[in-house]
């Protein structure tokens, strides 16, 4: 069972909360024959809400392996998204989330 980052929307502050913390690779989901997540997914982001929008900032990193197109070598590299911003409005599904009564999944 994959784990999840659940942000309580009934009960965070209205200047919004800091999240920070790993989730597991397989939170990607990825095809086999596609790049593989090496490392968790290391985030530290700001979570507030803005009437029906959830704004969510910060930093995401993780590690993974593609093979070389021209070699067939694998390699690793890290992915760093320095400063992330996504807007979702609350109440729509978005692919990597699901609905919960008090909160969201991501």
């Amino acid at each position: 069972m994959k784990e999840h980052l659940v942000i309580d929307l009934v009960n965070l502050p209205e200047d919004g909360k800091a999240f920070s913390g790993e989730l597991p690779k397989d939170i990607f989901d990825l095809p086999e024959d596609d790049a593989q997540a090496v490392s968790s997914l290391v985030y530290d982001i700001h979570a507030q809400r803005f009437e029906s929008e959830l704004l969510l900032t910060g930093s995401l990193s993780a590690a993974f392996e593609f093979t070389c197109v021209r070699t067939l070598h694998p390699f690793v590299q890290t992915i760093r998204l320095e400063d992330a911003a996504l807007s979702i409005e609350i109440g729509k599904r978005v692919k990597s989330m699901s609905r919960k009564p008090c909160g969201k999944r991501f």
